[in-house]
């Protein structure tokens, strides 16, 4: 399977890097005075099929284990940079006894903080 991508196809637009003539669709109509006709093959270029499903390769980039490492590896750093930046507003929030006991879910720590940025706006203003 080839995926393609469309290009608007004028008179004389080489591109694409077809000459005219290099191509032959079978109609020997002279075509000097229309527009090209933009889904013919002159104005179509292949590109490289990601997601498998054909060619000569027996699996695609997105297939490949390295891919789905890294993916998984960035995934995982992602989560651990969402989760310390969590405990770090956590470490900032003033905290009830009862609160301290079990750790705050996210929703939780976010409800606080606003709460708690409230409250020192409200500090400001009086």
């Amino acid at each position: 399977m080839i995926t393609t991508i469309d290009f608007d196809c004028d008179d004389n637009n080489n591109e694409n890097g077809i000459e005219d003539g290099d191509y032959d669709d079978g109609d020997d109509i002279d075509d000097d005075n229309e527009k090209e006709d933009p889904f013919s093959p002159k104005c179509r270029i292949p590109l490289p099929n990601l997601y498998g499903g054909g060619g000569n390769d027996n699996h695609s980039y997105f297939d490949s284990s390295t891919f789905i490492k890294r993916r998984n590896e960035r995934e995982r750093t992602r989560v651990r940079n969402v989760n310390d930046g969590f405990e770090r507003l956590r470490n900032h929030l003033p905290l009830l006894p009862n609160q301290r006991e079990k750790r705050l879910s996210k929703v939780e720590t976010l409800r606080l903080a606003i709460s708690y940025i409230k409250h020192l706006q409200n500090l400001l203003e009086s």
